[in-house]
């Protein structure tokens, strides 16, 4: 809506502008016309009427401009005029070439070369041209009227030496137009004609009416321009609102999916053909999904149960041999090394089991009330032992207030635990492990740092991936899925979690929670 209206105003004003330059540009063309008129008349006096076309100085041959500058050095060529043979107005009819009409220290000179390659010179008497040029502006102000334009001659040092009989206020247009009109003013738009001795011919043109039309057309252009905004935004709210209808259920079921309902289904209603084609094929998809995620569900549990068994009665049978005193020392350690492996085994199925039913079934957590900061204590305290056998610094940060999460409990202290026991294997002996809780109106930031090995660049986007296991951390012991399901815990509360890692200075997880400050 405000791009469509700012679309609309940027049209509307360029196109005002384009008048006001289109009338502006022609009135000063016409002006310009003027006071090349006047110039005429000024250096030519009754004359300037019965020249015909005036030619620039760049027409002028070599050969005259030569044989000017012999007798005028450093003239300046104002214009030249060609002489027709049938009507010629100049005294010498020897001439053959044109017309040059010059300045020089403050004179202005007719200069033509004869046939006899002589140069034909006459000074021009400026005042005498003075009358004329009177008679011509006063003219030109009847012609447009007193109140539509205004004419002077001014001398180099201001004063006027020539003007319209129409009353001149000088402060109008000082520098080159007149400021905007108030009510009751009138607005003149100058051009100043800069003549060779210094003089200059001063040309004032009313551009109230301009101004006038200008306004006029703003005001209907606003008028139009709101019509239009004001049209097109009532018709696209009506638009908007039966489209986003639609898609505001197609988001709302995607938010209960998201949260682990998956027998959720949209209602189909009087939709347009494209929203319920959308609709369709996302409770298509879901239905899929459903199916997919049950599936893997009774075969994860079916596995599952298939591996335990006879882990259980491996680890068993074991145990009962290492019960017997008759064992000798060799089958002993290798019965011991099968029991470790058991052991191994039935915990990394345990935990691959946890991240399974964790990401497929996130509506099924048991959600409450926790006070963080007292499950932050207890795990300080729990870990405490560990950190004095490995000269650890182990420090627990917590803010003053009381704060609460609403979350799984167990599923908080397992990821505070693998974050924990993460940092704790991979910092070596006198080094730090800091469990810092932050907190604003808005959520509390847990911050679990360490001055381990840390983690390549490379490989930080990856540490979340199953039985992924960076360089660094290959002759540590571990299964790689420790911080797995801190991801899946993180993703089913709806949190997130970020890592900053430098390798070879330590590693800093931050989880993210909304929080409730007490």
């Amino acid at each position: 809506m405000l791009l469509f209206f700012i679309s609309c105003s940027a049209v509307f004003l360029l196109l005002i502008f384009i008048i006001k330059q289109n009338l502006t540009t022609s009135g000063d063309a016409l002006t310009s016309q003027q006071a090349t008129d006047l110039e005429r008349v000024y250096f030519l006096g009754i004359r300037a009427e019965q020249i015909g076309e005036i030619l620039p100085p760049e027409q002028l041959s070599e050969t005259d401009m030569s044989l000017i500058n012999s007798h005028f050095p450093d003239a300046q060529v104002l214009f030249i005029y060609r002489r027709s043979p049938v009507n010629d107005i100049f005294d010498d009819q020897s001439a053959i070439s044109p017309t040059a009409f010059c300045y020089q220290e403050g004179n202005y000179y007719e200069l033509r070369r004869k046939q006899d390659n002589s140069l034909y010179h006459r000074r021009i008497n400026i005042r005498q041209n003075l009358h004329n040029l009177r008679r011509k502006l006063n003219l030109m102000v009847y012609s447009y009227g007193r109140d539509n334009i205004s004419i002077r001659l001014l001398e180099p040092d201001g004063t006027v030496l020539v003007e319209s009989e129409h009353p001149h206020d000088p402060d109008l247009g000082k520098n080159g137009a007149a400021g905007l009109p108030g009510k009751g003013q009138t607005e003149f738009r100058f051009l100043r004609r800069l003549l060779p001795d210094g003089r200059v011919i001063e040309i004032g043109r009313n551009i109230t009416e301009l101004e006038l039309k200008i306004r006029q057309y703003r005001e209907l252009f606003l008028i139009i321009s709101l019509i239009i905004v004001f049209g097109g935004g009532v018709i696209g709210w009506l638009v908007a609102v039966h489209f986003i209808s639609g898609v505001r259920r197609v988001t709302s079921a995607a938010q209960q999916i998201y949260s682990g309902d998956y027998s959720h289904r949209i209602e189909l209603r009087d939709e347009d053909a494209e929203i319920r084609e959308l609709m369709e094929t996302f409770n298509k998809m879901n239905a899929r999904t459903e199916a997919l995620m049950e599936e893997l569900r009774i075969v994860t549990d079916d596995v599952a149960h298939d591996l335990r068994t006879p882990l259980t009665r491996i680890s068993g049978n074991v145990e009962l041999a290492l019960s017997s005193r008759d064992v000798n020392t060799d089958f002993q350690s290798v019965c011991i090394t099968v029991a470790e492996e058991c052991a191994r085994m039935k915990n990394l199925l345990d935990t691959m089991l946890e991240i399974s039913r964790t990401n497929s079934r996130p509506d099924e957590l048991h959600k409450v009330q926790i006070d963080f900061t007292e499950l932050l204590s207890e795990a300080h305290e729990l870990m405490m032992p560990l950190a004095e056998e490995k000269f650890i610094d182990f420090k627990l940060r917590l803010p003053d207030k009381k704060v609460n999460v609403f979350a799984d409990k167990m599923k908080l202290q397992r990821l505070v635990a693998n974050l924990l026991e993460n940092a704790f294997k991979f910092t070596p002996s006198c080094g730090k492990v800091i469990i810092n809780l932050e907190h604003d109106d808005r959520e509390c930031r847990l911050l679990i740092s360490d001055t381990g090995c840390g983690i390549a660049e490379s490989d930080q986007k990856r540490i979340f991936e199953r039985f992924f296991r960076a360089d660094a951390s290959r002759h540590f012991s571990g299964n790689g899925l420790g911080l797995a399901l801190v991801n899946a815990i993180v993703a089913a509360h709806g949190w997130r979690i970020e890592v900053e890692s430098i390798p070879g200075s330590g590693s800093v997880f931050t989880v993210f929670i909304p929080a409730q400050i007490t």
